[in-house]
């Protein structure tokens, strides 16, 4: 997954990794995981629905 940093609502920089890993070998397309949807909440948790590892991920701030 790609972040885009934002300020005034315009993009700042190029785009950037932000959650990777989900992918163990592209030569035989072997994943540990597959995104398909993701959700943010008000305080800015973003919850990333993975339907191959039939996980819900939660990423949030810690500091």
């Amino acid at each position: 997954m790609l972040a885009v940093p934002f300020a005034n609502g315009r993009p700042t920089a190029a785009p950037q990794p932000f959650l990777t890993g989900f992918v163990a070998d592209e030569k035989t397309n072997e994943v540990y995981g597959r995104p398909v949807s993701v959700q943010t909440r008000d305080d800015g948790a973003i919850f990333v629905v993975d339907d191959a590892g039939d996980t819900v991920w939660m990423v949030r701030r810690t500091s």
